[in-house]
């Protein structure tokens, strides 16, 4: 069964109006917008955004013969020339015939996805379907082979899912509803947890690996941007703590870094570095170690600490005076907690970590800690 509601909320007119039309770059969007020629407003819209040199993201669109993503930080995905180079093919072409992973279980949905769906009586599976990570793998695959085939099945997907998974309205999203339905205002996969991950992590990644692409059209372009939006403004009504916060706002600030013609950008950036600025000091202790003492969540938060700081360098934008220097801590106590194999012990929910990546991370940040750069580079 499925609803009749399709998404998104946010109408062209609504979309359009929360545009800063007074920007030089708007103009030829503004002209459209006057006239209210809609179809006119969004081809303008895409076209100032395959064309605008700022801001930046960590792989160009324009020439994918450049080294990619070298300074990108990722939890969920791996990024950059090596994973384009080693992307499983079979494993892309199962995803754009919508067999679809979650929580290690697969799923053969056949023709219709149906992302409310869960499969082996387990809420995470369901709600981690929509972390999307098959997104960026479609992504590298089509930027390895050139292949139309996985733009078309990413845009099938994203256009499926921006339609049919509507935006709560009036509550956060994070209780679970069993008669949860396409199409309807009930879902499962709009928990902020999840909203966080899509924009910090898997959307704008498979948003510039398709940008080049002829099937990710006009309408295309401005749906996703659409959706976008309306995650910004959840997550900056729904604000959580811990992890998840993190996460949340690394999300948040992504969307605000990367669509600054929004009047609601610069708010969207200040509301979430101002949390994560915080959440150095309300969830990690002195010592470094991060407040839920388990080894795997405290990469999760330094790891969205460090995603946001990575936008924002990028893009030249400002940060807290000490945000950097409030992260050595985290990364001296994955050091000096980890084990004589340099793996953390399984503390609370978190499996031996590997901490040669994170001491890499720490090492560029702090040249001077050569004990850093011994347990990263060897």
């Amino acid at each position: 069964m499925e609803g009749d509601m399709i998404g998104p909320r946010l109408s062209d007119e609504a979309f359009f109006e929360a545009l800063d039309l007074s920007r030089g770059d708007m103009r030829a969007v503004k002209r459209a917008v006057e006239t209210r020629d809609w179809t006119g407003a969004r081809r303008a819209f895409a076209e100032h955004v395959r064309t605008r040199e700022y801001p930046r993201w960590f792989s160009d669109w324009r020439n994918q013969s450049e080294p990619q993503d070298r300074d990108a930080e990722v939890e969920l995905v791996r990024v950059g020339d090596r994973a384009i180079r080693d992307i499983d093919l079979e494993k892309a072409d199962r995803i754009a015939a919508n067999t679809l992973v979650s929580c290690d279980v697969e799923e053969v949905f056949g023709d219709v996805i149906n992302w409310e769906l869960d499969p082996i009586n387990y809420r995470e599976w369901t709600w981690q379907l929509s972390r999307h990570p098959f997104w960026v793998t479609l992504g590298q695959a089509y930027w390895k082979t050139g292949d139309e085939k996985y733009a078309r099945a990413f845009r099938r997907q994203m256009r499926h899912w921006i339609e049919h998974v509507l935006m709560p309205v009036g509550e956060d999203g994070n209780t679970w509803k069993d008669d949860a339905e396409m199409g309807t205002d009930r879902t499962n996969c709009w928990r902020t947890i999840e909203c966080g991950i899509r924009m910090g992590q898997t959307w704008p990644a498979a948003f510039y690996y398709f940008l080049s692409s002829e099937t990710f059209a006009d309408d295309d372009v401005c749906l996703m941007v659409k959706s976008m939006v309306e995650h910004a403004r959840h997550l900056t009504l729904w604000p959580r703590g811990g992890n998840w916060q993190t996460m949340q706002a690394n999300g948040q600030y992504h969307v605000g870094a990367l669509f600054p013609e929004f009047k609601e950008a610069a708010s969207w950036r200040e509301i979430a570095m101002q949390s994560l600025y915080e959440e150095l000091d309300e969830q990690v202790y002195p010592d470094g170690a991060q407040i839920e003492l388990s080894s795997g969540y405290h990469q999760v938060s330094l790891r969205n600490f460090v995603m946001a700081l990575a936008i924002a360098r990028l893009n030249d934008l400002p940060l807290p005076a000490d945000y950097v220097a409030k992260l050595e801590r985290m990364y001296h106590y994955d050091l000096y907690l980890s084990m004589p194999n340099l793996r953390l012990p399984a503390l609370n929910d978190g499996g031996q970590t590997d901490i040669a990546p994170y001491m890499q991370g720490g090492f560029r940040f702090f040249p001077e800690r050569t004990d850093f750069q011994w347990a990263g580079f060897g």
